[in-house]
């Protein structure tokens, strides 16, 4: 018979996932754990619980309480001097912050110098969640007792979790300043690693990268698509961007794109992107340009056999509907279905999790036709199993290792592609076989994490230039 611990942490484990950010169910496994003498899980959800404090007594104590835990095996006078410096780093972050013209060294108001040498990296996540990468990566850095935190300050339909998150955009910036700012010079203080995504950084304004970069924190950049994307150069390896060259390029402003890489790469030395085209957006910017794979916890994506129904489910899932190519796919689909006899399901709009649900029921996946790539939805669902369609042009293609088991498919072959997929169940099995392999071969990311621990630590030995 389970004890009175272990049915209290399996009650507090259900109610943070249907609560992540709860600064009450946080402090109470922190709490707990510190019982349990579990001490790297005892900060987590210590420092979780910090995050959703403003500035105050409380939260004094509780970073106290923290400080103490996390630096017990050093003396007393390492630990005083630690808080000490921690402080004043914040309270120097939080003056550039508030004073932005002024021109003011770290030297006066940091007069100590880090009394511990050797502490290992933490690497916060920020400030906008694509594709749930950072919590993943958070996740899998957790299981190696690397502390790692995700701010979110532009949540989404998608609902996915983070460490902290709060809308900016949905609020007036005068009301809500004094507090973001609070917060952001706090996280500057406790992290040495900055993993910023999609050309966000701490403050919309960006006024956080002098401060970083006077302070010696070392920052990449993950790019992921639109955020770098120009049409000049997407044109000459992928024709169909044609298709919304007066749409999506119009929001996606070539030049505002090279100005805002050409600003971030005066501060940031690193720069991640995707593999297939996106390097050729930044690689004249950055000091140095690596990509990645997208990363996936494969636990959370078992295969799923489809239970025998009268008719085929197809599914197309797209985040932006104009870029995925959604009016070709869907003129396809109602083609089709004047010759065969199968269902639909074109979601728009959905939670993530409720997506994923309707994932498991579907004998075939439509990804995009435009991008010329893959993305998170083909990695999950070929996870699970499951047949994908999805155009990979030729540029792209010799990037991906040859063994990629995706149905290529453009605006002109896709009724072809979904024809032989609808009558074909063989080759539809055979593809979901080959799909989990591929993923578990090149996105799983307790593989890929050592990869990205291998950046963080090239960051580490890399010179950086301060301003």
């Amino acid at each position: 018979m389970k004890g009175y611990i272990e049915r209290t942490e399996e009650y507090l484990l259900e109610e943070i996932n249907k609560d992540y950010c709860n600064y009450h169910i946080n402090y109470l496994l922190g709490s707990l754990y510190e019982k349990k003498n579990m001490y790297f899980d005892c900060i987590i959800h210590y420092k979780r619980a910090l995050l959703q404090l403003q500035e105050g007594e409380e939260r004094e104590k509780l970073q106290d309480l923290i400080d103490r835990i996390e630096y017990r095996e050093y003396d007393e006078e390492t630990i005083y001097k630690m808080r000490k410096y921690k402080n004043q780093v914040k309270e120097y972050a939080k003056y550039k912050l508030l004073n932005p013209d002024i021109n003011i060294e770290p030297n006066h108001f940091i007069t100590l110098e880090n009394p511990i040498k050797t502490e290992k990296i933490k690497v916060l996540y920020g400030s906008l969640e694509i594709a749930n990468t950072m919590n993943i990566y958070s996740n899998a850095l957790r299981k190696l007792e690397y502390q790692s935190f995700c701010i979110n300050f532009y949540p989404s339909y998608l609902n996915y979790k983070a460490d902290y998150s709060f809308n900016i955009k949905g609020n007036d910036w005068e009301s809500i300043k004094d507090q973001i700012i609070d917060l952001v010079a706090y996280l500057i203080s406790e992290f040495n690693i900055f993993h910023f995504i999609f050309n966000t950084t701490l403050m919309p304004d960006h006024s956080d990268l002098f401060i970083l970069k006077k302070l010696n924190k070392k920052m990449i950049m993950n790019n992921v698509g639109s955020d770098i994307r120009q049409y000049s150069k997407a044109i000459q390896m992928n024709k169909y961007w044609d298709l919304v060259k007066n749409t999506y390029f119009r929001r996606c402003s070539e030049d505002r794109n090279i100005k805002k890489i050409k600003f971030l790469s005066n501060f940031i030395d690193f720069c991640i992107t995707i593999e297939g085209e996106l390097m050729e957006y930044v690689k004249s910017y950055y000091k140095k340009c690596l990509t990645y794979r997208i990363p996936i916890d494969l636990g959370l994506y078992p295969v799923t056999e489809v239970k025998k129904k009268e008719k085929l489910l197809v599914v197309h899932a797209p985040t932006n509907p104009e870029v995925k190519g959604s009016k070709y796919i869907v003129e396809t689909i109602e083609e089709l279905k004047k010759k065969y006899n199968f269902d639909f399901v074109l979601l728009k709009y959905m939670p993530h999790i409720k997506a994923k649900e309707l994932y498991k029921q579907a004998d075939i996946i439509v990804d995009q036709i435009i991008i010329g790539e893959y993305g998170s939805l083909a990695i999950e669902c070929m996870a699970m199993g499951k047949p994908v369609v999805c155009w990979i042009c030729d540029f792209s293609k010799k990037k991906y290792p040859r063994d990629l088991p995706i149905v290529s498919a453009n605006k002109d072959n896709l009724y072809e592609k979904m024809e032989e997929l609808i009558l074909n169940s063989e080759l539809r099995n055979e593809l979901g076989i080959k799909g989990r392999r591929y993923v578990e071969k090149y996105h799983d990311v307790n593989i890929l994490i050592t990869e990205l621990l291998g950046i963080y630590s090239l960051m580490n030995e890399y010179p950086i230039n301060g301003l």
